[in-house]
């Protein structure tokens, strides 16, 4: 050993180099090894943080299109009742129609008879307009006595 020790120690400075280089790239792979850990760590945070924020969304996705279909199924009973309230309205606004054309037929009928009729009185638009300042009795009493022809 002692001849090792010897022959070793021209190379001692290129050995205690070597040692020192061995020691540096040792600590370097050491902080890499670190590094990767860390960073494979970090990797592993972030893939578990965009699985939860997909699962989120895939979540929020799924009630958004449930309240899209629950507002669908709304506007289509909107849609149903509207029709009826519309059915209902042309309905009555035929019925309408029909009064109106019934009471206009009566209105003309009873002008009919009316104006055959040989009336005790004339009423003119001086007649009308001097009755707005009479009291009903004394109108009708007018009427009675047949002096409506004018006031």
């Amino acid at each position: 050993m002692f001849k090792f020790c010897f022959v070793a120690k021209p190379y001692s400075p290129l050995i205690h180099s070597r040692v020192e280089i061995m020691k540096t790239t040792n600590d370097q792979i050491s902080r890499f090894i670190y590094q990767i850990k860390n960073l494979e760590a970090q990797i592993a945070e972030v893939e578990e943080r965009g699985e939860l924020a997909v699962k989120d969304a895939q979540l929020r996705i799924r009630e958004l299109e449930e309240a899209l279909q629950r507002a669908k199924q709304d506007m289509a009973l909107q849609v149903r009742q509207y029709q009826e309230l519309m059915n209902i309205k042309l309905a009555l606004d035929i019925e309408i129609a029909t009064y109106r054309k019934l009471l206009e037929g009566e209105e003309d009928r009873y002008d009919d008879e009316f104006s055959s009729k040989n009336m005790p009185f004339n009423l003119d638009f001086k007649t009308f307009h001097d009755i707005g300042s009479l009291s009903f009795k004394s109108f009708c009493s007018r009427i009675s006595q047949g002096r409506c022809v004018s006031f």
